[in-house]
């Protein structure tokens, strides 16, 4: 009698099957595509590397999860392949053990197995499986997973792996199989996805057979989700600032440029302007009008009374490479109230790499993250010669307050995304972003006794 193997148990049959025999039949946990993954040293966003690479962390609609990876034991067909600046592995088990990401045995056939290092007797352990594809291949190849004791197959187990069941991870590398470019296909399964015998199963290993053009480059194993990434001390601070020339008179029309920033951590005159390179929406306000500014211009540079009024976002360039652990690197950023002071706007920084935004890290900057404002000033809108005048106030935020991505500190960041909500029928109004240095502490003095 099978029907424990089914995926549905239909109550209606308990009167007919022996009471000895009843049980609570385990539903099936479904693979589970795999829609992101973290490797050390890491893909760059929108390039094809060609250096090594080794899997740190995945990650799943539960969660990001560290895997372990498995030991090749057998493969005894299949042609071996690496990234092309990548030190050749010494064998096709060597290539298939552990984490490298980047190394894979092409065309295998039947026959490789693994051993996972733990034995698997609940859905608290989940299987990883990564298969390659070129470039124009958009989805992994269907393989038969059998699970192994020492080696050895367990009963009739089998879980087939089907294109469905893969995520795509994306990042691209030159590969030595025919220099083609390639990228991994990955998917998670647990016991319970088994199907095909009955009764208790436990395993140590599994096998992987049925295709002779599945090119596999890692098993791995997973338990607990990682916990998110928790910053530490806060660095969104209330700033203010003082004014190159400076406010003479109310409301100013000269243009003022930010010549110091003012926090709880001191006072820094070192500032540097970040590189607007796009905006979506928005207009100009400006207080020199001899040179209509474009929107990019205007938010370029440290000129805190040039504005572009509701825009829904922009990118800026940092001009080089910051990383969270440049502990000491701070950003500013204003936002402009139009002729009467209070709540200031919502806006919603995300880090970019080049273009492209990095995994989901994000930084909401609400109206108790700004300092006291700054003195009014006067713009116009060259377009219809709109003439309001305006407060500035300012915030400052380091990397480590970004929240909402990966389990790692963030890290290669080259500009940013701000993003200006419509909310209640108005837009934030921002007018500068730069950045500054916190300087290292004074080293210890040294005592010298006098005798």
């Amino acid at each position: 009698m099978r029907f424990c193997a089914k995926r549905r148990f239909n109550a209606a049959m308990i009167g007919c099957i022996p009471a000895a025999l009843i049980f609570t039949p385990v539903v099936q946990a479904a693979p589970v595509p795999v829609t992101g993954v973290l490797t050390s040293p890491g893909f760059v966003p929108g390039l094809i590397e060609s250096n090594g690479q080794a899997l740190t962390h995945i990650q799943t609609p539960a969660g990001w999860y560290a895997p372990l990876g498995a030991t090749c034991k057998a493969c005894a067909v299949g042609e071996l392949s690496r990234a092309v600046n990548e030190a050749d592995p010494v064998s096709r088990t060597n290539a298939l053990s552990g984490l490298k990401f980047t190394q894979a045995v092409v065309n295998i056939g039947s026959g490789a197995k693994f051993d996972l290092g733990v034995t698997v007797t609940n859905d608290s352990v989940g299987i990883v499986l990564s298969e390659l594809g070129t470039d124009v291949q958009f989805t992994g190849d269907p393989v038969s997973v059998y699970p192994t004791t020492n080696g050895v197959r367990v009963g009739s187990w089998v879980r087939a792996i089907v294109a469905e069941d893969y995520g795509d991870t994306g990042s691209l590398w030159r590969n030595t199989y025919g220099n083609l470019t390639m990228h991994a296909f990955v998917t998670v399964f647990r016991l319970s996805d088994f199907t095909n015998d009955t009764g208790l199963l436990s395993f140590d290993g599994v096998e992987l057979a049925g295709n002779s053009g599945y090119d596999p480059n890692l098993v791995a194993t997973i338990t607990d989700p990682v916990p998110p990434y928790v910053p530490g001390a806060s660095h969104v601070l209330p700033a203010t600032a003082t004014f190159a020339p400076g406010f003479a008179v109310a409301p100013e029309t000269n243009a003022q440029t930010v010549a110091s920033i003012t926090t709880s951590e001191g006072t820094f005159t070192a500032l540097t302007g970040l590189t607007c390179t796009s905006v979506s929406g928005g207009a100009v306000y400006q207080t020199d009008t001899n040179v209509p500014l474009t929107t990019a211009e205007a938010m370029s540079g440290l000129t805190f009374t040039e504005l572009v009024g509701n825009a829904n976002s922009m990118d800026f360039s940092i001009g080089w490479t910051v990383n969270s652990t440049n502990d000491r690197v701070r950003f500013f950023l204003s936002e402009c109230e139009v002729d009467a002071l209070g709540t200031m706007d919502k806006m919603i920084v995300y880090p970019l790499s080049g273009t492209t935004r990095i995994s989901t890290w994000a930084l909401e900057l609400n109206s108790p993250a700004y300092g006291a404002a700054s003195p009014k000033w006067s713009a116009i809108r060259i377009t219809d010669k709109h003439n309001p005048g305006f407060y500035g106030s300012l915030a400052t935020f380091a990397l480590s307050d970004f929240t909402n991505g990966t389990p790692v500190a963030l890290s290669g960041v080259t500009g940013f995304r701000l993003v200006c909500p419509l909310i209640g029928g108005a837009q934030a109004d921002p007018s500068v972003f730069g950045m500054y240095e916190v300087p290292l502490p004074p080293p210890p003095g040294t005592l010298i006794k006098i005798h």
